[in-house]
């Protein structure tokens, strides 16, 4: 795989919050539908368990809520290290983690 597609970087990321604020994230969550992520159009995704973003490039990112605690799970994979901390970055900024 490495050798056709290049590298993939991965990182999950548990966010802890106050919970008198995880509903008001999660609410967020619901309604965070960018066209673009880190200069990347958004090309899929799913708010099955959360929140699924596929990007034009192959990436994705996902964020979850625990369901037991106030904790929200932020996953990225994409093709450069650099990449992988944009991504997170907007995330986090535009959720308020």
């Amino acid at each position: 795989f490495s050798a056709e597609y290049g590298d993939m970087f991965s990182e999950r990321i548990d966010i802890r919050t106050k919970p008198q604020d995880k509903d008001a994230i999660v609410e967020k969550m619901n309604t965070f539908n960018p066209r673009h992520v880190a200069g990347l159009k958004v090309t899929g995704g799913n708010d099955a368990e959360g929140k699924k973003i596929e990007l034009e490039d192959g990436s994705w990112l996902a964020v979850r809520a625990s369901g037991t605690e106030p904790v929200f799970r932020v996953y990225v994979e994409t093709f450069s290290e650099r990449m992988l901390k944009c991504i997170q970055k907007e995330i986090l900024d535009n959720l308020g983690l």
